[in-house]
């Protein structure tokens, strides 16, 4: 699947194994491959097929129609422009962070590793969102699904982390961001240490998701059509 989605190369973030694996059980992601071709199919809707066009084009052709998700849309974000904060639409982003930093313990960041990964579970149990599940599967499995991130503490506390990954050569792909410190600037300083962090080798951050709902026309949920 990771070879086609390279070879063609589709703009959309979500079709990374690592991100589909961490939500496969709570969006019920099931998937279909051939030799040149696959499609992700939710509950009661297809994202838009990857490969070879003109199998593409069969798969859809008379037995769908297809629209983008615009509540799902995604965003890219230019590294650099998160990194320095320049100009006056900042000016509050930089006040938050000038703020955070100055706070005593200061906030300190760490990248993960064996050594704090555990530090993930508290925070995410703490703070637990509508992503739980997705997000306990990416820490549970982050070595494996090779994640990368950092840890943010102050003192002894470790108090947020954010989760990403490549997406491809110049682009970070985000995935999970968690804070429990309620101190202004708390929950952007802990996304903006994952970018200077790590971003640094990416020239795009993309989060959030586009989805390409493809509604079925002839077929019922639980079939799936098959090349013959």
């Amino acid at each position: 699947m990771e070879a086609i989605r390279r070879k063609y190369q589709p703009m959309l973030s979500d079709y990374t194994f690592s991100l589909l694996y961490c939500w496969q059980e709570e969006l019920k992601l099931s998937l279909y491959i051939e030799e040149d071709f696959f499609v992700i199919r939710g509950e009661d809707y297809y994202f838009f097929p990857i490969g070879e066009p003109n199998r593409v084009k069969e798969f859809i052709e008379g037995k769908y129609e297809y629209q983008k998700a615009d509540a799902d849309s995604d965003y890219v974000l230019l590294n650099q422009t998160i990194c320095e904060l320049q100009g006056s639409r900042f000016a509050k982003r930089r006040n938050a962070i000038a703020h955070y930093r100055h706070l005593q313990p200061a906030p300190e960041v760490e990248m993960i590793s064996k050594e704090n990964v555990e530090h993930l579970k508290r925070i995410s149990e703490i703070f637990s969102g509508e992503d739980r599940i997705a997000e306990r599967v990416a820490i549970e499995h982050f070595f494996e699904l090779e994640l990368m991130g950092v840890l943010v503490k102050r003192g002894e506390e470790y108090v947020g982390f954010s989760l990403c990954s490549k997406k491809d050569e110049g682009t970070m792909q985000g995935h999970f961001m968690k804070c429990i410190d309620n101190e202004r600037g708390s929950r952007f300083y802990v996304m903006k240490s994952c970018i200077d962090t790590i971003g640094a080798r990416y020239r795009y951050k993309k989060t959030v998701r586009i989805i390409y709902v493809i509604k079925n026309r002839r077929y019922s949920k639980r079939s799936i059509p098959r090349r013959q």
